[in-house]
């Protein structure tokens, strides 16, 4: 499992495993039909770029002589991305050492092909940026001079897309390298979410805080939640988790409810479940693999609020990392599945439950992000290369 996976592999088990509601277990589903309905995704067909996929913008690879990595988009459509040199190869081919070039937050903006750096002064020393998010006030980002995920020294920055000033809004540093932290990242309204923990003996993993600062830097960040950890948004809720148990804030009126657990979550095989506003989800498959608690063969059931159940047979991956369907989600007018492929990449399937088909991106494409309206998509692919080349393409109608 790679580190990404080991240090913040929690925040998708707490969105897959757990939801939002005022008891325990996952309620069960209003049931008008015990009709059981199987949909093979082996089947799917492919959608071919520039053809079944409409592409938007084909996003540029560089800025200069400097490598740009787009990473989502801001509410009013412009892209949020990074720039950096390329970083030097040893006789091997592998990348050694520590940072050799700063990394810079960038806007895109698509329809004028512009970019702007938003932050462009000297550092001590290089830094990453592994996380950025926006708004239409602000964009908020996290550098760090590690080259690991699970940074014990980083700092998180705002940029007023008004004023164009930028403000450091929290840093820490734990030269033991026990606490670490800031890659859970959210905005929500004028005000930014994150948290520090402990990481990564057993021991150690109780201290933990979910923390928030002004998104313009007018007051200290402050400890929101003691012993939190792994923030998300849903809606207007913050997630989290406290000694691996699951919680919702309700950032209006400040109401916290514990998220239920599946009641099927201790047996064998089982690999993930979730409620939302339309359905649940349950993902069960054997026990199997390597490590205590993987499985082989998942399954992924769908069952609606009305009561009508979709099977899935196995959905085509070759990832030993994460072989299970995850991130079950609406995508414009579909539901969309998540695979990770052994690369890394998240490829996206999309499904019509009221018809059964079911469409898949191509390989080795990454769905990185919806647009706010759910129109489009942001997509990496990879050709063999070096770079990525990314697109912005519109989600296909149903058909």
């Amino acid at each position: 499992m790679r580190l990404r996976e080991c240090v913040f592999g929690l925040v998708g088990l707490l969105c897959i495993s757990s939801c939002t509601s005022g008891s325990d277990e996952l309620p069960q589903a209003d049931r008008t039909t015990d009709t059981v309905r199987t949909i093979d995704p082996a089947k799917a067909p492919t959608l071919k770029l520039g053809e079944d996929l409409e592409i938007v913008a084909d996003l540029p690879s560089n800025l200069g002589d400097q490598d740009a990595n787009f990473r989502g988009f801001t509410p009013d459509g412009q892209l949020l991305g990074t720039v950096s040199l390329p970083e030097k190869r040893s006789g091997d081919g592998v990348v050694g050492g520590g940072l050799i070039a700063q990394t810079h937050p960038v806007l895109y903006d698509v329809e004028t092909t512009e970019f702007t750096v938003l932050d462009e002064r000297e550092r001590a020393k290089p830094t990453q940026v592994p996380t950025i998010v926006g708004t239409r006030d602000h964009v908020v980002w996290m550098e760090t001079p590690e080259t690991h995920i699970a940074s014990s020294a980083f700092a998180l920055y705002s940029y007023d897309r008004r004023s164009k000033k930028v403000t450091r809004l929290y840093s820490a540093i734990d030269p033991g390298g026990r606490m670490v932290g800031g890659d859970d990242l959210v905005v929500a309204g004028d005000t930014v979410y994150f948290s520090r923990f402990a990481c990564c003996r057993e021991r150690d993993r109780g201290d933990a805080a979910v923390y928030s600062v002004p998104a313009d830097g007018s007051s200290p960040a402050k400890v929101l939640i003691d012993g939190g950890k792994f923030v998300t948004l849903a809606g207007d809720a913050l997630r989290y988790e406290v000694k691996g148990a699951g919680f919702s804030r309700d950032l209006t009126t400040g109401e916290t409810t514990r998220l239920p657990v599946s009641p099927r979550v201790k047996e064998p095989g089982f690999c993930g479940a979730e409620l939302t506003d339309s359905f649940e989800t349950l993902c069960m498959g054997e026990p199997g693999g390597d490590e205590p608690g993987e499985v082989v063969n998942p399954v992924l059931t769908i069952t609606e609020h009305s009561g009508r159940t979709t099977r899935f047979t196995p959905f085509p991956t070759d990832s030993l990392n994460n072989p299970v369907p995850h991130h079950v989600a609406p995508v414009g007018p579909w539901t969309g599945v998540t695979m990770t492929g052994d690369g890394g990449a998240d490829r996206r399937f999309l499904v019509d439950l009221d018809s059964r088909t079911v469409k898949a991106f191509p390989e080795d494409s990454s769905f990185d992000e919806l647009n706010a309206g759910g129109t489009q998509a942001l997509v990496s692919m990879n050709h063999g290369t070096k770079a990525w080349r990314q697109v912005v393409v519109r989600i296909p109608p149903l058909s």
